[in-house]
């Protein structure tokens, strides 16, 4: 969690530097309406939540804490778990459950695919992916529109039926 705070107050605390020094406009927060937001903002935005942030956590969550947990409890679903509780502890703007349950997707990724870099191109997709539902304003859309409101809950509860199965079959035993 230190780490997350850390590094959302160091993009900041660089934005607001840059702005002072006239390189950069920066007057508004870098989660809410995209539209008021410069294209150097966006860029730096992207640039750190989709681009560093996936591999900065992958490398730190899976490749150190999982790893770590597993070699120090000798119990990978408790390793599991730990390791996407801080993940998901790390994204409370987010949504915890969210992350956590994301965490445990990424972590199976990289204990089956032994490659650190199979969980950073699943992360990196899910960030792009919510990068453009924001940019777009496709929320917008989405929030005054209750039948695709409906749709979407239906489509949720579907996959995470899918997802929660998929978990359950694909959980390892063993980290090597």
């Amino acid at each position: 969690m230190v780490a997350n705070i850390l590094f959302v107050s160091t993009v900041y605390f660089i934005l607001r530097y840059l702005a002072r020094v006239s390189i950069i406009s920066f007057d508004s927060p870098l989660f809410g309406d995209f539209s008021s937001l410069s294209t150097e903002i966006l860029l730096l935005y992207f640039i750190t939540v989709v681009i560093l942030s996936p591999i900065i956590e992958e490398l730190l969550f899976r490749g150190i804490f999982l790893r770590r947990f597993n070699k120090e409890l000798d119990n990978v679903t408790l390793a599991i778990l730990i390791s996407s509780i801080l993940f998901g502890l790390c994204h409370g703007f987010g949504g915890i459950l969210g992350a956590i349950l994301f965490g445990i997707c990424v972590s199976i990724l990289y204990i089956k695919s032994r490659n650190i870099l199979v969980p950073i191109f699943a992360h990196f997709l899910n960030n792009v992916i919510s990068f453009i539902i924001v940019l777009t304003g496709i929320e917008y859309f989405i929030q005054g529109n209750l039948i695709v409101i409906v749709l979407i809950v239906i489509l949720a509860i579907v996959y995470n039926f899918v997802l929660f199965r998929a978990i359950l079959k694909e959980w390892p035993t063993e980290m090597e």
